[in-house]
């Protein structure tokens, strides 16, 4: 995939109008030194391996994210209506 986008790039580079001939060819030499680190580490593939280093992760069945997701917008929007009544306060006329 890398390797498309790259050739992609560089066959455009002759339709780029708004770059110097010089500046085109430092883009294409860039284009080309662009080394590929796409990967995954070699556990993955090894499914004992991977057995090993999980086996100490022990999963409790708890309520589903979404119990989570659903408490973060309530304290978020507890907060917002904290927020906008001190800002009511400031702007209240003190009567002296």
């Amino acid at each position: 995939m890398l390797q498309s986008i790259r050739t992609a790039f560089v066959d455009h580079m002759p339709e780029v109008t708004w770059m110097d001939e010089q500046t085109r060819a430092k883009a294409i030499d860039k284009a080309d030194a662009i080394i590929q680190k796409i990967g995954y580490p070699d556990i993955l593939a090894d499914a004992g391996k991977l057995d090993e280093y999980y086996e100490k992760v022990r999963l409790r069945e708890r309520k589903p994210f979404i119990h989570s997701v659903m408490k973060v917008v309530l304290i978020f929007q507890v907060h917002i209506q904290s927020t906008r009544k001190r800002k009511l306060k400031i702007h209240t006329k003190i009567n002296k």
